[in-house]
Parts: C-alpha cells; sequence; structure tokens
C-alpha cells in the first residue's frame, strides 16, 4: 500500500522473512484484524446466511480475515522484490493500522524504476483479484458451501478495491508515486515529488472534510475510518514535500558543512553524577560523544537521558549505561553529502549523529546543527522560509 518510512510506526511483531524480506507488524494490526473479523462475523455472514451456527460464522471470517492480511503482506512483498532488483535496499515490511508499509533504505534512481516499484504492488492485488474470482466460481460450481464462496467473493472484490484505491494519484499511496515517476520523466525529480505531494495533501484533507460529514450528519461510523486515513495520507504527503525541500536547501553540502567538528568527547567510564556534576558544565554541553579508553567511539549521551536516572543512582551508573550506543545511531564521514546523512537520520534525528574518522569522533551533528545550515536558504528564499525553518525538527521521534 505504501513505500517509504512512515514515522511513528515501529515494529512489534516479527514473521520472520519471506523471499528474504522481513516482515513484521505493528501492535495496531490486531485492531483492525479484529474490527475486520468482528465485521464480518457478526455483520455480512448471519445477514447472507441466517441460522448458521456462530462458530461457521467465526471461523470463516477469521480465515478470510488471515487471507486477506496475507494478500496484503503479498502487494507489499512486490514492490520489496522489485525494489532490490533496482538496486534498492528494503529494510523490510510492516503490517498495521491501515495496510502495510514496504520500507527502502533509498530512493529510485530513475522515473523508470520509481514506476516499476510503484506498479508492482497493485499488479499483486489484481493478480489475486483473479486468483480469488475464479476460486470463487469454482467453488460456487463444485457446490461448496455458501460461506466458502462468499469467502472468496469478499476476497476478490476486497483486492480490487485495494488495487483501485492504491492507484489513487496521492502520495505516499501507490499512484502517487506513479504520477511522480511520470512527471518526473518531463520535469524532473523535485517538482515530480511536489506534484505527488499535492495531490497527497488534496486527496488527504478532502478524505478528512468528507469523512467528518458522513460522521457528523449520518453517524456512519465508516466516516472516522475514512477521516483517519485521510489525516494519515496528508500529513505523509507534508513530509515528503518538508523532504523535498530539505534536499533542495542542502544540494552540494557535505557532513563537513553541518557537523561541529572536535565536539567535547566525555569518558564513557564515568558516572553520571560527575558528568553531570562537574564535566558538563565545564563544556557546555547537553549532547556529547562519549569515547572508550582507547578512544573509539562509544555512543552519544544527552542530558535528558541523564535526567531518567534518579539522583540517589548516578553515582553508581556509568554514562555509556544509558547513552545511544553507536550501533543504534546513525554515523557519517565528513566528506560524505550531507544529504546521505539526513536519510539516515530520518525519523531518528534524537539525539544526533556521529561524525567518524575510522572509529575516531571528529563531529557532531544534531538538529539544530542542520536548521543553521538552513538559514542561508531561507533568506534567499523568503517565501519558503516557514517550510525551511525547524525542518529537521519535524522528523525527531524521539
Amino acid at each position: 500500500m505504501l513505500l517509504g518510512k512512515v514515522p511513528y510506526m515501529s515494529e512489534s511483531l516479527s514473521f520472520g522473512k519471506i523471499a528474504g524480506v522481513r516482515v513484521g507488524a505493528n501492535w495496531s494490526l490486531l485492531v483492525v484484524f479484529v474490527l475486520i473479523a468482528w465485521l464480518l462475523a457478526g455483520s455480512r455472514l448471519p445477514l447472507l446466511y441466517p441460522g448458521l451456527d456462530q462458530t461457521a460464522y467465526w471461523a470463516t471470517a477469521t480465515l478470510t480475515t488471515f487471507i486477506f492480511f496475507a494478500g496484503l503482506t503479498a502487494h507489499e512483498l512486490g514492490h520489496a522484490v522489485v525494489a532490490r532488483r533496482e538496486g534498492i535496499d528494503v529494510e523490510g515490511i510492516t503490517l498495521w493500522l491501515f495496510g502495510g508499509v514496504a520500507k527502502l533504505r533509498g530512493d529510485s534512481l530513475s522515473p523508470s524504476s520509481e514506476l516499476r516499484i510503484a506498479l508492482a504492488g497493485p499488479a499483486v492485488s489484481i493478480f489475486l483479484t483473479g486468483a480469488f474470482a475464479a476460486a470463487a466460481a469454482t467453488s460456487s460450481a463444485a457446490g461448496a458451501s455458501h460461506l466458502v464462496i462468499d469467502m472468496f467473493s469478499w476476497l476478490w472484490r476486497i483486492n480490487l478495491v485495494l488495487a483501485l484505491f492504491n492507484m489513487v494519484p496521492a502520495f505516499p499511496l501507490d499512484g502517487g508515486r506513479v504520477l511522480r515517476a511520470l512527471v518526473w520523466r518531463f520535469r524532473g525529480k523535485v517538482f515530480a515529488t511536489k506534484v505527488a505531494a499535492w495531490g497527497g495533501r488534496a486527496f488527504g484533507y478532502g478524505s478528512v472534510g468528507l469523512g467528518t460529514m458522513m460522521f457528523a450528519l449520518e453517524a456512519r461510523p465508516d466516516g472516522i475510518w475514512l477521516a483517519l486515513i485521510g489525516w494519515f495520507v496528508a500529513e505523509a504527503a507534508t513530509r515528503e514535500r518538508a523532504g523535498v525541500i530539505l534536499k533542495e536547501a542542502l544540494d552540494g553540502l557535505t557532513v563537513r558543512d553541518l557537523m561541529v567538528p572536535d565536539p567535547p568527547c566525555a569518558p564513557a567510564w564515568i558516572t553520571l553524577d560527575v558528568l553531570a556534576g562537574g564535566w558538563a558544565r565545564e563544556n557546555r554541553a547537553t549532547t556529547f560523544p562519549l569515547v572508550r579508553f582507547d578512544g573509539s567511539a562509544a555512543g552519544i549521551l544527552t542530558l535528558d537521558a541523564v535526567k531518567t536516572i534518579s539522583p540517589a543512582r548516578r553515582s553508581e551508573v556509568r554514562a555509556e549505561t544509558v547513552a545511544r550506543r553507536v550501533d543504534q545511531l546513525p554515523t557519517a564521514t565528513p566528506d560524505e553529502p550531507a544529504i546521505a546523512l539526513l536519510d539516515r537520520m530520518a525519523g531518528r534525528s534524537k539525539p544526533g549523529a556521529l561524525v567518524l574518522d575510522g572509529d575516531r569522533v571528529v563531529g557532531l551533528v544534531t538538529p539544530p546543527d542542520i536548521d543553521r545550515a538552513l538559514e542561508p536558504a531561507a533568506l534567499l528564499a523568503p517565501d519558503r522560509r516557514a517550510d525551511l525553518e525547524g525542518l529537521c525538527r519535524t522528523d525527531e521521534t524521539g
């Protein structure tokens, strides 16, 4: 259903790997799974086929819902497999409240690549539509149970709806990616992304308005669902537009242009009371790298993290215990493009990124450092100042 990265959504449960792609789910998936099964077992099936045992309704509804999410996973796998063939690393697939997302670590290098990746998911859904329609016809001809026939009928219809909905030309839906690929071919990637993001915001805000009216005027609960989907689409499109503006503003800059060179590094072995009581005040720092005895980087510590430990225990806890370890942080070298680091920092910009020369700390990049780098661009384009100011902070998720 979606491509890229979705902030504020984390993987709560892992299902392992399919075709080499990690598949997991957010806890919110349970909510929609139960909701769909309940609607099928408690409303649709008893209305169409009254008088049957409740166990039969619930067994059919549960199996139908499970197959539906298996198809949704296949939709996302379509994106992921094609993305890997196009040379893009795939972080994994996460199923959640609004469907699924294939999380890609990078962006397409050409409009043709973008188009192939975007169309792969809907193509899978169309294939499933045909397969389930054929299964419904075959089971009907064979005299199968009405519940079995209805299961396949519902599945082919819902997959068709999924394919058509995803082709709406609104980012971050697949149709928005298709629109971007087509415009990109003639007007460039930046302009194309803005067009697709505009479509996403228009569709999203329109859905919010329509859903609100449906609920307020007709008390329809599906209006709430439509409004929530619209809000999500609009916010994701806004973030994509902000990301494009950010990339424009940082074009040509390297990590060296962003970083604080040779930041004060705290010893990883000192206790928190020593660090907060003297070291931090002497160095006037609130965010600082930690180094080991041999001088290698150990992580980043913030005073906010220190505050999570009670004053009575700070003499017992070492700095490295509450720090973000190096393997939990984005890192960079001084001379790589600034935008490459920004891609790695997206969605996890707190507390910052370490700039390394080998395993030695040579710089530190925090969200305020990026904001300072954006100030000249804001001065050169006053009409876009509101978009540029604080842009990095909109990506912080804690």
